[in-house]
């Protein structure tokens, strides 16, 4: 996901191969609804070094700070210390799975995230996709709330540079109809197509 609907990088990253659309949805939709089977939290990448080393040593210093109040208990056992460790490990694989390098800054990128709960991960619903770097792992996520059954927030549609692009403009609000959703905007990219 991106914080804006009309980027020239993402329409040629993610839009190469066919008519791209960028989907807008209430993000509070995503931030208070259970999902299924999963828990997702909706979180900002990090891109800047400086916040980034500022996460890693806030990380490092409270996991520090832990065990020296509480050393004698998580020394008395080796399950103990195994405890500890894997809540820590956890903390670190949650604060940190939200960096990326500063070079990819353009994206303005936010992702559901599934927290890592502390010992070994078991994931329900993993499944597996092809891309050009090879198969890449991901989760089939259903939003599970009453207030939200089977519909995702959607608010309104960008369509990105393309040939033809009122044919695409009715294509899509005959879809969002069907839908029951034809009171959503549907909008056009001002950039220009790259043929």
């Amino acid at each position: 996901m991106c914080e804006e609907n009309n980027l020239l990088n993402q329409w040629r990253v993610y839009g190469k191969d066919t008519v791209p659309i960028s989907i807008e949805f209430a993000t509070r939709g995503f931030m208070f609804v259970n999902w299924s089977p999963n828990d997702f939290d909706l979180v900002p990448m990090v891109y800047h070094a400086s916040k980034q080393t500022e996460i890693v040593n806030n990380v490092i210093e409270g996991g520090l700070e832990y065990f020296r109040h509480h050393r004698k208990y998580i020394l008395a056992n080796h399950q103990s210390q195994v405890d500890f460790s894997q809540k820590f490990a956890s903390l670190c694989i949650d604060c940190c799975s939200t960096m990326k390098h500063p070079q990819f800054e353009v994206e303005k990128e936010w992702r559901l995230a599934v927290r890592w709960p502390p010992g070994p991960r078991y994931l329900r619903g993993q499944n597996y996709r092809a891309s050009p770097i090879g198969i890449v792992p991901y989760l089939k996520a259903r939003p599970d709330d009453q207030n939200m059954p089977d519909r995702l927030p959607i608010k309104s549609v960008t369509i990105g540079p393309c040939a033809h692009p009122e044919i695409q403009r009715q294509t899509i609000h005959d879809i969002l109809y069907q839908h029951n959703m034809a009171d959503k905007e549907v909008h056009m990219s001002d950039l220009p197509i790259r043929v």
